[in-house]
C-alpha cells in the first residue's frame, strides 16, 4: 500500500502533501502530538492537587466509618452517588484550604503532639498500651500507609487549630448565656383540639368527567418510570474459589520471605522531662538547657524521675502522670529522641537531649526485646492470606480476559462470557433512581441507563463497584417513561379528588372556627363540647417536650405571649390537620438554677455554635481568595 502511495503521489502533488503534513509541526511542535500532560486530579487547591486516590481514600474511610456504625452488611450504595462523592471532595478542598492557610500563617504541629495522638488512639493499643504491630495492621485493614495516616492526622489537627482559635476568639457574655436559658428553658401551658379530614364531610363521589380532567391536568404525577432490564457478569474475588491449597513449603517461603512482619520489636517503657525554649536567642536555648541540667541533677540526687516530671515538665499531656509516655518503639518519636531512648540501659536516665520541641530528659523504665512470632502461630493467618491472594490474581486474571471479550464483542456479552465460562446473569426490571440488590449501587444504575446502552446496545465497561469486584451488563430491554392510562389509577385519581375536597371543607372549617375562637373569644372549650372533641391539655412543657406532637410545639411557641386573656390561634399542620390552641402562659427559664458547671456547658455550647458559624465562614473567604479547579471527569 506504502509502495502503491508513492508511486502514485509524485512531483508538485508530493511538495504540496508534505508541506501541509509539516505545517502543523512547525507552528505548535513535534511535542504537541505527543503530550502526555492530562490533569490527572480531581481538585487543584491553590498549586496543591488532590488526586482521584485521595478522594477514593476519602471515600473509603466513609466507608468504614458506616460499616461499623450500621453494621458490615449495611447496604452503602448511598455512598456512590455523585453527591455524596463531591460532598466528600468539598470536605477534602476545605481541609486544603484550612492546611494551607495553617502553613502561612506558621500554625504547626509538633512531633510530640502528633505521638501523643497516636499513642492515645484505642484502635492501636493491646492490653491498654500502644502497640507499634498493631498500628500497621490496623492502617493496612483501611488501605492506609503510615506516612499517609500521619499527614492525615496533622491536616486534621491544624484544621481543629484553626478551629479552636475561633473558639477562643468567640467571646461569650454572661448577658447571652442568660437569654439564651431563658429561651431553652422557657415552658408554655396550652390547650388544644385537632381537627382533621375525617371531621368534614364530602362528596365522595367522582365522575367520570372530573376523573378525566383531573388526570389531564395531573398527567406528570401518573407517568411510568423508565426501566430496564439487563443481563449482566459479575466478579467478585471473595467469591472465587482457589483451585489449591497452600502447601506447608509454600506457607514457610512466605513465612521468611516477610519476617519482619511478625516480628514484634524492641520496646522502651518510657517517661521523659520536657523543658520548652522560651525564645529564638541563644540565651533561650542556654537557660532551657540549664533548666535540663537541674531537673536531671535532681534525679541524680535521689528525688523521683515522676515527682521531678510533676514539678516542671512542659508536656502537659504526659506531666501529670509523671512523664509516662507508655511503650515506645522505633519511628514513632523524634530522631534525637529516639536515639538516646534506645541507647539507654533499663533503669537508665539520659542526659539533656535537644529535641524539635525542647530538651528531653528520658528515663527508660523497661525494655522488651525484639520478639519474633513462631510460624506455628501465623500459619493459619498466611494460609488466608494466600488463599486471598490467589483469588485476587484470579480476579485480575478474569477480569483482563473479560475487558478484552468485551472490546471484542461490544455488542454481546454473552459471546463474552461462554468464551470465558462465565455465568450470565438477567436481572429484573429496575428504575432510573432506585433498584435493590445488586443494582442499588448508583454506578451501575448509571451504566445501564447510559445513552450507549440503550441506543445502541452496547456492552458497558467494567463497573468497579468495590474493590475486586466489578459488574459487566448489557441492556436487554428498555421500557421509556410513559403516561400510565385512567383505567389504571383510576383509584389514586378519585382519592386525589377526595383529598383536594376534604382539604378545602377543612380549611373552610378551621377558618370559620378561627373567627368564633380568635375574633369572637369563645373558649376552646365550649367550641370542643360542641365539636365532640377533648382537649388536650399541655401544663408547663418545654419546646421539645416527647409527649407533644412537635408540629404542635413549633407553632404553640411562635405565639405571643399571653396578658389577661388567652391567646388563642388556629394553624394548619398540614392540609389534613389544623390546630386549634389556647395559650395561656409562658415562663421563662431561670438561669440563676443553674450551677458553674451547667452555666460553663452553656457557654461551651454557644461557643461552639458561633465557632462552627465562624469556621464557615472563614473557609467561605480562602475560597473566594484562593483559585480552585474542580476536575469533574476525574471523579471516580
Amino acid at each position: 500500500m506504502l509502495r502503491a502511495i508513492r508511486e502514485t503521489l509524485s512531483g508538485w502533488v508530493l511538495i504540496v502533501i508534505v508541506v501541509i503534513l509539516a505545517l502543523p509541526f512547525a507552528l505548535f511542535g513535534v511535542n504537541s502530538y505527543f503530550d502526555t500532560n492530562i490533569s490527572n486530579y480531581v481538585a487543584k487547591v491553590g498549586e496543591e492537587e488532590i488526586t482521584p486516590a485521595d478522594l477514593t481514600r476519602a471515600l473509603n474511610n466513609e466507608r468504614n466509618y458506616y460499616r461499623q456504625i450500621l453494621g458490615e452488611d449495611a447496604d452503602l450504595s448511598f455512598m456512590n452517588t455523585p453527591e455524596r462523592k463531591r460532598a466528600t471532595l468539598d470536605r477534602l478542598v476545605d481541609g486544603e484550604l484550612a492546611r494551607q492557610d495553617a502553613e502561612n500563617a506558621g500554625i504547626t504541629v509538633p512531633p510530640s503532639r502528633l505521638r501523643e495522638q497516636i499513642l492515645a488512639i484505642d484502635a492501636f493499643q493491646v492490653a491498654g498500651q500502644f502497640n507499634g504491630d498493631q498500628y500497621l495492621r490496623v492502617l493496612q485493614a483501611n488501605g492506609q500507609t503510615r506516612a499517609g495516616f500521619e499527614e492525615s492526622l496533622v491536616d486534621d489537627t491544624l484544621r481543629a487549630e484553626i478551629s479552636n482559635e475561633l473558639r477562643a476568639s468567640s467571646l461569650i457574655t454572661d448577658a447571652e448565656i442568660d437569654a439564651h436559658v431563658r429561651l431553652r428553658d422557657q415552658t408554655r401551658s396550652y390547650s388544644s383540639i385537632t381537627l382533621v379530614g375525617a371531621d368534614v364531610s364530602i362528596e365522595e363521589e367522582v365522575s367520570d368527567e372530573q376523573a378525566q380532567a383531573y388526570f389531564d391536568e395531573h398527567s406528570a404525577d401518573f407517568m411510568r418510570p423508565e426501566q430496564v432490564m439487563v443481563d449482566y457478569v459479575e466478579i467478585n474475588a471473595d467469591q472465587l474459589v482457589a483451585e489449591q491449597q497452600p502447601s506447608d513449603e509454600e506457607l514457610q517461603e512466605l513465612y521468611e520471605s516477610q519476617s519482619l512482619r511478625f516480628v514484634t520489636p524492641e520496646q522502651r517503657l518510657a517517661s521523659h522531662i520536657l523543658i520548652n525554649i522560651d525564645g529564638s536567642d541563644a540565651d533561650a536555648e542556654r537557660a532551657a538547657l540549664a533548666a535540663a541540667e537541674a531537673a536531671k541533677q535532681r534525679v541524680t540526687d535521689g528525688e523521683e524521675f515522676a515527682e521531678v516530671a510533676k514539678a516542671v515538665s512542659a508536656d502537659i499531656g504526659s506531666a501529670e502522670q509523671g512523664g509516662d509516655l507508655g511503650w515506645l518503639e522505633r519511628g514513632i518519636t523524634d530522631p534525637s529522641f529516639e536515639a538516646a531512648l534506645f541507647e539507654l540501659e533499663a533503669g537508665a536516665v539520659s542526659d539533656p537531649i535537644r529535641g524539635a520541641d525542647g530538651y528531653h530528659v528520658i528515663l527508660a523504665r523497661e525494655i522488651r526485646p525484639e520478639q519474633a512470632k513462631p510460624f506455628a502461630e501465623v500459619r493459619a493467618e498466611l494460609a488466608a492470606e494466600w488463599t486471598q491472594n490467589r483469588r485476587e490474581l484470579a480476579f485480575n486474571e478474569i477480569s483482563g480476559q473479560l475487558v478484552d471479550q468485551v472490546n471484542a464483542n461490544p455488542k454481546s456479552l454473552q459471546r463474552s462470557a461462554d468464551a470465558l465460562k462465565l455465568e450470565v446473569k438477567r436481572s429484573d426490571f429496575f428504575e432510573r433512581g432506585f433498584a435493590p440488590g445488586l443494582f442499588a449501587d448508583a454506578s451501575l444504575r448509571e451504566a445501564a441507563f447510559d445513552d450507549l446502552a440503550i441506543k445502541r446496545n452496547m456492552v458497558s465497561e467494567p463497573i468497579v463497584i468495590a474493590p475486586e469486584h466489578l459488574v459487566v451488563l448489557q441492556v436487554v430491554e428498555h421500557k421509556p417513561t410513559e403516561p400510565k392510562t385512567l383505567e389504571e389509577v383510576r383509584a389514586q385519581v378519585t382519592a386525589a379528588i377526595q383529598g383536594e375536597r376534604r382539604a378545602e371543607a377543612l380549611k373552610l372549617r378551621a377558618e370559620a372556627l378561627r373567627e368564633r375562637l380568635v375574633a369572637g373569644g369563645e373558649s376552646l372549650e365550649s367550641i370542643a363540647t360542641e365539636l365532640e372533641k377533648t382537649v388536650n391539655t399541655a401544663e408547663t412543657v418545654v419546646r421539645t417536650a416527647a409527649n407533644q406532637d412537635p408540629r404542635a410545639l413549633a407553632e404553640v411557641f411562635k405565639l405571643s405571649r399571653p396578658g389577661e386573656q388567652p391567646v388563642r390561634a388556629v394553624v394548619e399542620l398540614s392540609p389534613q390537620e389544623w390546630l386549634a390552641v389556647e395559650l395561656t402562659a409562658v415562663a421563662d427559664g431561670d438561669p440563676a438554677t443553674l450551677d458553674q458547671a451547667a452555666r460553663d456547658a452553656v457557654r461551651q455550647q454557644l461557643s461552639n455554635h458561633w465557632a462552627s458559624l465562624e469556621f464557615n465562614g472563614y473557609l467561605e473567604h480562602l475560597r473566594a481568595n484562593i483559585e480552585i479547579d474542580i476536575n469533574e471527569k476525574q471523579i471516580p
